[in-house]
């Protein structure tokens, strides 16, 4: 309708809109040479983006960003100016052939060494000098089956819920929470493996364990649609079996509720609502959020579960094993990580209300700091170890500095 409409009024108006057009001659243009050059602006842009972020390591600032954009398109004119038009309105046979058999050389070459980039697993020889492992993927620095026990179907459990420890012997725990709950798989498994335990693992990526809670339709996120689903037939389970004595919820915390510096209040991550009478203010909905959570731990305790509270990690906006790859191979000796003061005021408006529930309901809380932060420091990686396996998820070797921290919490 507003096509039409536009089209209608220059129709209508033709000695008006050909003095407008007239007078926007030079704007029209340049909009017709943008259109002309446009693939190109789609072949340079990426390349830009990726290695400027390589060689930065953090986000782009708004100057990075318009310069980005600038040699975009000075890469973009010169392309099309010495390639494309040269080759496009040459009327000399014998240039364009010589021109298609080098582009055609050009592919052919570029397709062999991607072919061998791929095969030997982007030519990891080149860092011969960093740890083993280190640039490997998120999920070889995590328990082995993480994958294999995140977002099972629903109608299945608790018979497809996976078992950790010693699976001979009846599940007497459970690990419910999202990835950041299931990042502690490793500590747990050597634990329950030690006592002759097993342990149920419950868990659904970016769904805390938070029954009431239901997708918000605005987000766009359907593919965690399942996730009241997920946690009501969790409790419903729970409820019904008293020989799971020991619940240990873990979730993204930080996601749910982070601080806004423009406001009072913190605000929700608008991905999950309550499901009756969501609140209306940001205040109202931190509130309504960790009242959720209380009412969980207290049905968990009604019927007698002994509960285990795990909380929050710094998260990054960088891939903690790149950026130490990165120092290390360019001698930057910076720390990574967050100071330790810095980080307890940034999340006192979780780690405050998260410290009154544990108390209210007097059960056991494991606090993950005491695996990353020493003199005042919070530390992503030290010296040539990560201790993180992407952006927000501790590894499994560092889960395991807190094993007298879940053995104590376990037996509590």
């Amino acid at each position: 309708m507003l096509s039409c409409l536009a089209v209608y009024l220059v129709i209508a108006a033709p000695e008006f809109n050909a003095k407008l057009f007239t007078k926007f001659k030079r704007v029209g243009d340049a909009l017709a040479y943008t259109g002309r050059i446009s693939y190109h602006l789609y072949l340079f842009h990426y390349p830009l983006i990726v290695f400027s972020l390589y060689v930065l390591q953090r986000d782009m600032t708004l100057l990075e960003k318009l310069a980005v954009i600038a040699l975009t398109f000075i890469l973009s004119v010169l392309s099309y100016s010495f390639i494309e038009r040269p080759i496009r309105n040459s009327k000399d046979a014998g240039f364009v052939k010589k021109m298609g058999f080098a582009g055609l050389l050009a592919v052919v070459v570029l397709s062999g060494f991607g072919a061998y980039a791929y095969t030997s697993k982007g030519i990891k020889g080149r860092f011969e000098q960093l740890p083993d492992g280190l640039l490997d993927g998120v999920y070889a620095h995590l328990h082995p089956r993480h994958a294999e026990c995140m977002d099972l179907d629903v109608a299945g459990y608790p018979d497809n819920l996976c078992r950790i420890g010693d699976e001979k012997a009846a599940p007497d725990i459970m690990l419910w929470g999202d990835s950041h709950a299931l990042m502690y798989m490793p500590v747990l498994e050597d634990i329950a493996r030690e006592e002759g335990r097993t342990i149920l693992v419950a868990g659904y990526s970016n769904c805390p364990p938070i029954p009431g809670l239901v997708f918000h339709e605005q987000t766009g996120q359907k593919s965690r649609a399942n996730c009241p689903a997920h946690n009501k037939a969790v409790m419903d389970y729970l409820v019904n079996t008293p020989e799971v004595k020991t619940v240990v919820l873990g979730g993204f915390w930080l996601r749910r509720i982070y601080p806004d510096p423009g406001v009072r209040y913190p605000t929700i991550k608008p991905d999950y609502i309550l499901e009756k009478e969501a609140a209306d203010t940001d205040k109202e909905r931190v509130e309504q959020f960790f009242e959720a959570l209380s009412l969980t731990i207290q049905t968990l305790q009604d019927v007698g579960k002994h509960v285990v509270l795990i909380g929050p990690i710094p998260t990054y906006d960088f891939n903690v094993p790149q950026r130490l790859g990165h120092v290390l191979l360019y001698g930057n000796n910076k720390a990574i990580g967050i100071s330790e003061m810095l980080f307890m005021v940034k999340t006192a408006l979780v780690k405050i209300p998260m410290r009154d529930i544990v108390a209210e309901n007097q059960i056991s809380f494991i606090d993950p700091l005491t695996a990353l932060c020493h003199d005042g420091f919070c530390y992503a990686a030290e010296d040539d170890q990560t201790y993180y396996a992407d952006k927000s998820h501790m590894e499994r070797q560092t889960t395991m500095r807190l094993k007298p921290d879940f053995i104590r919490a376990l037996s509590e």
